[in-house]
Formats: C-alpha cells, sequence, structure tokens
C-alpha cells in the first residue's frame, strides 16, 4: 500500500505501511535487495514487516543515518528521534525532535489473559474493550525510556481520554504524554513522549 503519514504536532511524525504485499512484491519495491536483518527471519511475516520498515527508511531517506545505542535503542545520526513497531500487517516509525516510544498493538484475548501481568494498583484500567490501549500505552512508554529491565507495572498509566485519543502516565516520576490513534482492523497505535509540563489533563 502507499505509505501515509501523520503530522501529530510540529516535533512529531508517523509514518504507517499496511501491508498488503507479498514478499515478492516488498521485495521488488526494495530493488530487489533482502536486507541483512531481513535475512535472519524464518517466519514470511516477520520477513514482510521487515521489508516494510526499511521500505520506509528508504522513503525517508534514512537508511544509512540509524545506529543503536548500548541498550539497543535506535536513533538517528542528524540528532533526531526514531521509534519503530510492527505488529500484524501493520509497520510504524516515528520521528522526532524529542526522546519517542511507538507501539502498535491489536485487541486480542491474549492481552486479557495476561493482563494480572502488567496492570497495577495505580493504574487507569479501563474496561476490557479497551485493554489493549493500555498495552500499548505502557509498551510506548517502555521505547521512550530506552533501557532494559524496566517491569511493565512500574510504569503508571495515570488517565486515558478515550475520545480525545490522549493520554498521561509517569515513570520514575517523569511525567510522559500519550498519543494515540485507532487503525481500521482493531489496531491501536499510541506514542509517548516526556511532558514538557507538569500533568493537567483535564
Amino acid at each position: 500500500m502507499p505509505l501515509k503519514d501523520f503530522q501529530i504536532d510540529e516535533k512529531l511524525s508517523l509514518y504507517l505501511w499496511k501491508i498488503d504485499e507479498n514478499a515478492d512484491e516488498l521485495l521488488v519495491l526494495n530493488n530487489g535487495m533482502l536486507p541483512d536483518e531481513c535475512k535472519e527471519y524464518k517466519k514470511t511475516l516477520h520477513q514482510k514487516q521487515c521489508l516494510a520498515k526499511y521500505l520506509i527508511f528508504k522513503h525517508l531517506n534514512i537508511e544509512d543515518q540509524i545506529y543503536k545505542d548500548s541498550n539497543g535503542k535506535p536513533l538517528l545520526k542528524n540528532g533526531q528521534f526514531i521509534s519503530v513497531s510492527h505488529t500484524g500487517n501493520l509497520v510504524g516509525i516515528v520521528i522526532s525532535t524529542e526522546a519517542c516510544g511507538l507501539d502498535i498493538e491489536k485487541n486480542r484475548p491474549k492481552i486479557l489473559r495476561v493482563k494480572e501481568k502488567f496492570v497495577s494498583i495505580d493504574d487507569f484500567v479501563p474496561n476490557d474493550n479497551h485493554i489493549h490501549w493500555l498495552w500499548t500505552a505502557k509498551e510506548s512508554i517502555y521505547k521512550l525510556y530506552g533501557k532494559k529491565a524496566v517491569p511493565l507495572k512500574s510504569i503508571k498509566i495515570i488517565a486515558i481520554d478515550f475520545a480525545k485519543q490522549y493520554g498521561w502516565g509517569i515513570l520514575n516520576r517523569r511525567d510522559i504524554e500519550l498519543f494515540f490513534i485507532k487503525v481500521p482492523e482493531n489496531y491501536i497505535i499510541c506514542i509517548a513522549r516526556y511532558a514538557e509540563d507538569d500533568f493537567n489533563f483535564f
């Protein structure tokens, strides 16, 4: 499918690729080149996700700009920040002038089954139909933080406004803004970044 982009604000841009192509079609779009990273994947879906990611890189002309820090978090050589996520047939990349974290989730029964592993007593807890919003919010904050061994229960989700598609979280006493985007086929996207102001959700 053609690449879709969303300008969240002047600092934050989201790029999405919905995979309608088979692996051979994606390979043709990438000029027949299969990146080394994609060769490591045995499952066709994972290889397609990897190819779609590199096609977004190509579109943004950042293939040679990406490197990883000591924790494996991707960064850009030009000083901007990047975060990558994929689930099913949806691949997304966020580019920002500030640190950011991106996660994409689909509402699946598995998330509800593992609810006790990531929901804490201090969390804003939506009903079961929106539990994937809470999951993706925590995952996006985890990626924003960018360091390993952070229990999801230590990430607090203070509030989510489903109508405004906006939320607020806290990690290590730092306030974090959450931007949500609903996508067809029951996907939810969350982008996290550190808040400039104190918590003022309402």
